[in-house]
């Protein structure tokens, strides 16, 4: 017991010298390096739904209408878009909230996307059109080193030919935006009311 006594101050130097080692060396920097995170890529998201008469199907429970809208409230909630904006389309294509950094601007409007909104305009649907109007809305608004993404919320019915919508698919792709489809409704289909 007693030689170990004496190896204390010895012990406690060696321990002291080595503490000032280590923390000379974080200080300069020599301290093991953390992986750098990725930087995150802003992202413009236009939500576009469509309001054509076929989205009053009730072969989803309450309406195709009715889970176009909470899929509208969901993404807005759970704030995956630095910016959000909101359109409507049948056979035509409308801005309804331009793309905004205030996402509730995009929840006030949600509820009043209904096809009674424009019913007498209501033709059909062209998804083409509709395609090809929400790139330009955003390149009109656009902002450099941003993911632009085009959500298309739709039962699938349209009246454009297949190559018609694979060309404006085609356009919007190679000016960057990415083109996501959210379907609404069952292959059974529904009575329109």
């Amino acid at each position: 017991i007693g030689k170990r006594a004496e190896l204390f101050p010895s012990l406690r130097l060696v321990a002291g010298l080595l503490a000032v080692v280590l923390l000379g060396s974080a200080a300069a920097g020599i301290a093991p390096e953390q992986p750098e995170e990725a930087p995150v890529t802003p992202v413009d998201l236009l939500i576009a739904v469509d309001v054509s008469q076929s989205m009053t199907g009730t072969d989803v429970k309450p309406s195709r209408i009715a889970w176009a809208q909470r899929l509208v409230e969901d993404i807005v909630g759970a704030g995956v878009a630095d910016r959000v904006g909101l359109s409507i389309f049948a056979d035509w294509s409308y801005q309804l909230v331009p793309l905004t950094d205030d996402s509730d601007v995009v929840s006030f409007f949600s509820p009043w996307v209904v096809p009674s909104l424009v019913s007498a305009r209501d033709q059909g649907t062209s998804i083409s059109l509709l395609i090809d109007d929400v790139i330009a809305q955003w390149e009109r608004r656009s902002r450099p080193n941003v993911s632009p993404v085009v959500l298309v919320v739709s039962d699938g019915e349209t009246h454009d030919s297949d190559d018609v919508v694979l060309t404006s698919t085609r356009s919007a792709v190679e000016s960057g935006a990415a083109i996501w489809a959210a379907g609404v409704g069952t292959t059974s289909g529904a009575p329109l009311t």
